[in-house]
């Protein structure tokens, strides 16, 4: 039985079973908002995605912020908060004198509530034993769920949401169960650090998946994602033995071949990215050759450019690449009479419509995350670590990657900085959410 001073300062028994309802109670709580902060990813492919449980998010961190909790936040996620709050003041700042600033305005006021909401998921790790495990069990079912789901979809021509794969589909790539997107292999690419690291060590085991995800981003057709994967995997299989590297390497080979040999649109993506890699050899235009070889990439990024050139303090404005496009690009542009929808680069995508304060953004994030990854325990880097991998890998400038500012793709990047920084505070793991024995 526990005691509980009253209010008059005397002491009194706290009943034992009302003691037990409030832990459960509290448990029930927090566990609540970890499902829904990883709903976000496994929510992805039903109707409307993760729109529910971003509300429901960010509801619950405004609550939160309203009853004192930033007070019991630990400085890890306190300083998650404030840089999405941040964002939300550069948002704004750059849609002063947009076309269409009615485009981006929303955009700004998510920033603030996704801040609010980090709050929310602190207050919920607190009720959790363990709550960083659980975070990372809910995103690795949501991965394993599309990585399931994608080999169905491949093996009986139709997944369990009924969207079809054949020749007659969008072009015969392998989607999952995003009719005519290509989320799934940026899903499964970005995601795979955090689903396999408790299992890092069973390199058989890990390479098996490895291949199987490869399998499916590469019919896929999205030549990126693989980029992104390999990119994303590095840390994974840093310590491994070299024979297990290399294997992998081969096995990778082995199963482009593979999969160049049964998909035709990956076939033809393939002889077109030779193609301008000759091209570019051969000292020919080199935004051509690129072009040629990246689908039209290089296009969208020079055009990107020459918007931040332009406006290099605050941008054209967040959510204006593809309404201002046809000022910016020059004649013959591919995308200049149609829709570039965005830049298809994380980096030049800021740079673009929030010019160099939003990259000096960006930049202070990854800087100060990585700084107080540095100075943390080592039992807290390693926690840290798969989100860190997966946010690395998204942020590796030599690919094409979705931009930030997406309804769908910014909740996942969202989740992912937010269990980094809860993993470097410790929280999940004990009440009283220090950073000093977090962070040395």
């Amino acid at each position: 039985m526990k005691e509980k001073e009253g209010e008059e300062g005397c002491v009194r028994a706290m009943p034992r079973g009302w003691e037990r309802w409030s832990a459960y109670r509290e448990a029930a709580a927090g566990g609540g908002v970890l499902a829904l902060a990883t709903a976000v990813v496994w929510m992805q492919p039903l109707p409307g995605g993760p729109r529910w449980a971003t509300a429901l998010l960010w509801l619950i961190g405004l609550g939160a912020v309203a009853r004192g909790g930033w007070r019991e936040t630990p400085i890890p996620l306190r300083v998650a908060a404030l840089f999405w709050v941040a964002f939300g003041g550069v948002i704004g700042a750059s849609l002063v004198g947009a076309e269409e600033p009615s485009a981006g305005l929303g955009y700004g006021v998510a920033a603030i509530a996704w801040g609010a909401a980090v709050v929310g998921v602190s207050r919920g790790l607190k009720g959790v034993r363990e709550g960083w495990v659980w975070l990372q069990r809910g995103v690795a079912v949501g991965f394993w769920g599309l990585l399931g789901d994608a080999w169905v979809q491949f093996a009986w021509g139709r997944d369990l949401f009924g969207v079809p794969f054949g020749p007659d589909y969008f072009e015969g790539r392998l989607v999952g169960p995003f009719a005519d997107s290509l989320r799934l292999p940026v899903l499964l690419a970005v995601l795979f650090p955090v689903a396999v690291w408790p299992w890092r060590r069973r390199w058989g085991w890990v390479a098996m998946a490895w291949l199987a995800c490869a399998w499916v981003v590469l019919l896929s057709g999205a030549r990126s994602a693989v980029v992104l994967l390999v990119a994303t995997s590095l840390p994974v299989v840093w310590g491994w033995p070299r024979r297990w590297q290399w294997g992998m390497l081969v096995g990778l080979t082995a199963v482009a071949v593979a999969a160049a040999s049964v998909s035709e649109p990956l076939r033809e993506r393939l002889v077109r990215s030779s193609e301008g890699v000759m091209a570019w050899v051969k000292g020919e235009d080199p935004v051509r050759a690129l072009d040629t070889a990246l689908s039209f990439r290089a296009s969208l990024w020079r055009t990107a450019w020459r918007m931040g050139a332009e406006h290099p303090v605050l941008g054209v404005g967040a959510k204006q690449f593809a309404v201002v496009y046809p000022t910016f690009a020059p004649e013959g542009d591919p995308f200049r009479e149609g829709d570039p929808y965005h830049a298809h680069h994380v980096w030049l995508g800021v740079w673009a419509e929030l010019g160099g304060v939003g990259v000096l953004w960006l930049l202070g994030f990854v800087g100060v995350g990585g700084w107080m990854w540095w100075r943390a325990r080592a039992e807290l880097r390693e926690r840290a670590a798969p989100w860190g991998a997966a946010l690395g890998g998204y942020l590796f400038p030599l690919q094409s990657a979705p931009v930030l500012l997406s309804v769908w793709w910014w909740p996942v990047v969202w989740l992912l900085s937010t269990a980094f920084f809860a993993a470097l505070s410790g929280e999940g793991e004990r009440s009283d959410g220090g950073v000093e024995q977090a962070v040395d």
